[in-house]
């Protein structure tokens, strides 16, 4: 497994930016990245299994 590394702050400015939009690809990504530690960034509050169409 690799070496868990701070992403650069960019990086997860514009990720988090398209989680508030609703992405779910991306709300997939920061969930994964948040569980894992690598961001810290609290997401949306609790989306329940929303995901715009």
């Amino acid at each position: 497994m690799a070496q868990q590394a701070a992403l650069p702050t960019v990086v997860v400015e514009l990720l988090m930016l398209h989680v508030h939009a609703g992405d779910p690809a991306c709300i997939m990504v920061a969930d994964l990245l948040s569980r894992n530690g690598l961001i810290d960034q609290p997401l949306l509050p609790k989306f329940g299994k929303r995901i715009r169409s």
